[in-house]
């Protein structure tokens, strides 16, 4: 298995996490603290819109379905407060026409629960390195 470089003008990538799950919430911080990335983990989209240093993530990752706000909603605030990163979003509900209406909204790519082991790490490596501003002429 190859080495992928996680880190972002010499620091590590901030990785921006929200499920309302805690224990998949938690599990995904801690395989992404290990990893090496920096993360700051959110158990509602509201919390995670609320905090300024949502502008500073590299990445975000962030569940479909939550109580408060559903996932894509969350990228097109964050895309109107003018943060430009790649964002992944994750759900157990996977549907060809939700992929469809994240891609629109900008999301790199649409992950299904549970994640295969590797899969998430891969996926933000991999939309990190390639630079990749999905959705940046929305901001």
């Amino acid at each position: 298995m190859g080495v992928i470089d996680h880190q972002t003008s010499e620091k590590a990538a901030l990785i921006l996490l929200s499920d309302d799950d805690v224990s998949v919430r938690r599990s995904l911080h801690l395989l992404l603290r290990s990893r090496g990335f920096g993360v700051l983990s959110y158990a509602s989209g509201t919390a995670l819109l609320l905090d300024p240093q949502t502008q500073s993530g590299d990445c975000l990752v962030v569940d479909y379905l939550m109580p408060d706000i559903d996932g894509i909603s969350i990228l097109r605030k964050l895309r109107s407060a003018g943060w430009c990163g790649p964002a992944i979003l994750i759900t157990a509900h996977y549907a060809d026409k939700l992929a469809e209406s994240a891609q629109e909204a900008g999301f790199a790519a649409v992950l299904e629960k549970p994640l295969r082991d590797g899969v998430l790490v891969q996926t933000i490596g991999e939309v990190i390195s390639a630079g990749r501003k999905v959705g940046s002429d929305h901001c």
